[in-house]
């Protein structure tokens, strides 16, 4: 009876169909095996979740959430 969110890569998947809700992260696509960049993709939509989910509960201050989320955008630039 609990609602469900699907993190998927792929519009139509199967976790896609049967979940309530779902977070594309679209990215791209996989050939015949999961890939690299579609599970890190899914890490970081739940790192997105967890943040915003602590910032809505009132566990973290707007200053430490934007810090936080500064700090992901710096991925990109780090690897």
């Amino acid at each position: 009876g609990l609602k469900t969110l699907g993190i998927v890569n792929v519009v139509g998947s199967s976790i896609a169909r049967e979940a309530d809700n779902v977070f594309y992260t679209l990215a791209g696509p996989e050939i015949a095996v999961a890939t690299t960049k579609a599970y890190s993709t899914q890490l970081i939509a739940g790192y997105c979740l967890a943040v915003q989910f602590a910032l809505v509960r009132g566990c973290i201050s707007k200053g430490r959430y934007q810090d936080l989320i500064s700090q992901l955008q710096c991925l990109p630039e780090q690897i």
